[in-house]
């Protein structure tokens, strides 16, 4: 899901400078397609008074308009098949020829970066095309929407059961009752076809040989009615389950010490390795790159972070992931609000952390913003918890509250995912029914590893059954799933 445009879902605040315009970042960034085609932009566009504003050469020149600006009269016009279309900044009047049509929205520039940013919906439909909006993906569909009606079908063809299935990723020892599985045959086959989960996480245990691992993961993809998505936690340095496995996968250097180069130019070298070799292995979902700041020396990131410093951080954290999902794998940047602030470990138990939400927005939010206008494809939410935020001692993987700040503070349109739910800060205190329900109504798509795959089925088929969370809302997130699937061609439009 390559997210370029602000969602039209809230409006945003603007306050309105000599140099431009800036705005508060309330919003989830989306997609936009033309005609099927996704549109690619240079700088965020942003939503004002409701209306999804896009840079203006970029749509212009998607709708196959050929385009001019006058700086005299700040206008910009675009030519179409003999149809001129004129926006001129600050002004709600478009004109189609001689036509006067009454904006919404005027016509803006940008004042981060002096892009002049024009109405998605009233210059597309001055030219004929019509707009289909996708909530649940936060995507604009402009002309033809294959695509979007291939998505639709597919989550309306689905029961209940296999949409809560498609909202897990889990190890393949958790469906097949095999102690370490190395291989995918019968055992597995039965397994998928039983508990038809969204997703397999491998661990190095996993690992005997590169050929094993190949075909076991190509085997257990050939088993299944939807593609999945084969994840596994790659970040180089001291987490490397293929690189310290000694099968000829490349083992990278520590990201701090990426960091330390202050070149974010590595870090697309790091991005590009990482996302070819796991596409060579089947691998199509790295747990990587670590978003963290390391804000204290203590942190329990160590060197898996890259930095203390949140702006090289964020540009580390951009050019990764931009990097591995051009190669064809998705990203999942990490831990949401950010781990670097507490020297406790949520593998062990309960991890609290004094930042405040001013702390966060300035500093840890940073990179996961950064992350989001590099359209990363997943976000994995924390356990950590920061009560000067939410007013508990809730996990920030349980919080309606932190979700909603990924979401609108961050931008972030993606698949948000748990941390692992066996780990001690969930598993310590809430059992797999609570854990479970209470990530979904937080607005979590997918769990990762909950500690009992059959209790958090049916846990969640309880909700839905007695109205505590929505058919509508799972629909979302599975929509959500199944969106990431086919931006990473696991899933096709004509499939």
């Amino acid at each position: 899901m390559k997210k370029f445009l602000t969602a039209v879902i809230s409006v945003c605040l603007a306050l309105t400078v000599l140099s431009g315009t800036v705005f508060a970042a309330d919003n989830n960034i989306v997609t936009v397609y033309v005609n099927d085609g996704e549109i690619s932009f240079d700088s965020a566009p942003v939503i004002l008074e409701g209306r999804v504003m896009v840079p203006m050469r970029a749509v212009f020149e998607a709708l196959g308009a050929t385009v001019s600006w006058d700086s005299g009269t700040r206008t910009a016009i675009g030519v179409k098949d003999g149809i001129s279309v004129s926006l001129t900044i600050g002004s709600n009047t478009m004109y189609v020829g001689s036509k006067s049509v009454p904006l919404d929205a005027p016509p803006i520039i940008d004042g981060t970066n002096s892009r002049t940013l024009i109405p998605l919906r009233a210059v597309s439909e001055a030219y004929g095309f019509d707009v289909e909006w996708d909530n649940a993906t936060k995507s604009a569909y402009i002309g033809d929407h294959a695509r979007l009606d291939s998505l639709k079908n597919r989550v309306a063809a689905m029961t209940l059961d296999e949409k809560i299935y498609q909202m897990m990723i889990v190890t393949p020892e958790s469906i097949t009752g095999v102690d370490t599985v190395v291989s995918a045959g019968e055992t597995t086959r039965d397994a998928l076809a039983v508990y038809p989960v969204g997703g397999l996480i491998y661990f190095a245990q996993n690992i005997e040989s590169a050929e094993q691992f190949k075909q076991m993961i190509a085997n257990t993809q050939s088993y299944t009615k939807i593609p999945l998505l084969i994840g596994i936690d790659e970040e180089g340095g001291t987490v490397a389950r293929l690189g310290k496995a000694g099968i000829g996968f490349p083992e990278l250097p520590s990201m701090s010490e990426i960091g330390s180069t202050g070149d974010p130019q590595k870090a697309v070298e790091v991005g590009t390795t990482l996302g070819t070799n796991l596409k060579e292995y089947g691998v199509n979902l790295d747990f990587a790159p670590v978003a963290d700041v390391n804000v204290i020396r203590s942190s329990a990131l160590g060197s898996r972070s890259f930095g203390s410093d949140a702006n090289v951080v964020a540009s580390m954290v951009s050019s990764e992931i931009a990097a591995m999902q051009a190669a064809g794998v998705s990203a999942c940047m990490k831990h949401f609000p950010g781990m670097g602030s507490a020297s406790g470990d949520t593998h062990d138990g309960f991890v609290m952390t004094n930042r405040t939400l001013e702390d966060f927005s300035g500093t840890e939010f940073l990179p996961f913003r950064a992350g989001a206008e590099a359209d990363a494809d997943f976000a994995m939410i924390g356990h950590i918890s920061a009560p000067n935020v939410t007013g508990s001692n809730i996990p920030a993987s349980l919080s309606s509250m932190m979700v909603g700040l990924l979401r609108n503070d961050v931008g972030f349109s993606g698949v948000v995912i748990t941390d692992a739910l066996n780990m001690g800060a969930i598993s310590k205190i809430y059992t797999t029914t609570d854990a479970c329900v209470s990530a979904v109504q937080a607005g979590v798509d997918i769990l990762l590893m909950p500690s009992d795959i059959n209790e958090a089925h049916y846990a969640i088929g309880t909700a839905v059954a007695d109205g505590r969370i929505s058919v509508e809302q799972i629909d979302e997130s599975v929509m959500r799933i199944l969106d990431a699937k086919m931006s990473r061609e696991l899933i096709t439009v004509d499939d």
